[in-house]
């Protein structure tokens, strides 16, 4: 009866095993959906986060090939998913805190290519207004020389 009731035990803790495996699984997909949508961002931001993806991946195939083998005592098994809740709890912040990094960054990186826009435009307008001017000298002295060629043939 005692090895019933342990069966049955590490039946359910396999059965709640099963089921975090498979919401680490979705959050994983979310993940990389999420990665997809992120890759208007820089290659460099974009290879940052697949690496935190594929290391969180790696996490949870560890995890679980860490499981399958413990599942045969149950305090372990309580023990190890425990332990895989935190590293997913975990995992998830940091993959949050990668997207809010990655977004702040995309939001800094526009500010800087509209301030660098508006550089450039108040430097075409400067060069204009430098070459209007050029122009206006070049025209000056050109009078002025006919003025004096005129003076000198008087």
């Amino acid at each position: 009866e005692l090895r019933s009731v342990q069966l049955e035990e590490a039946q359910s803790v396999m059965h709640q095993s099963s089921k975090v495996l498979k919401q680490q699984r979705e959050a994983i997909r979310a993940s990389e959906q999420q990665a997809e949508e992120a890759a208007s961002l820089s290659q460099a931001e974009a290879s940052a986060h697949r690496s935190a993806v594929q290391r969180h991946e790696e996490a949870v195939r560890a995890r679980d090939l860490e499981l399958q083998t413990s599942r045969a005592e149950h305090g372990s098994a309580l023990e190890s998913l425990r332990q895989h809740k935190e590293l997913a709890l975990a995992k998830e912040q940091e993959l949050s805190a990668a997207h809010r990094k990655m977004a702040k960054m995309q939001l800094e990186t526009q500010g800087q290519l509209m301030e660098l826009q508006r550089q450039r435009e108040f430097e075409a307008a400067g060069q204009a207004r430098f070459e209007a001017v050029e122009g206006q000298l070049r025209e000056a002295l050109r009078e002025l020389k006919n003025l004096e060629d005129s003076k000198r043939e008087r």
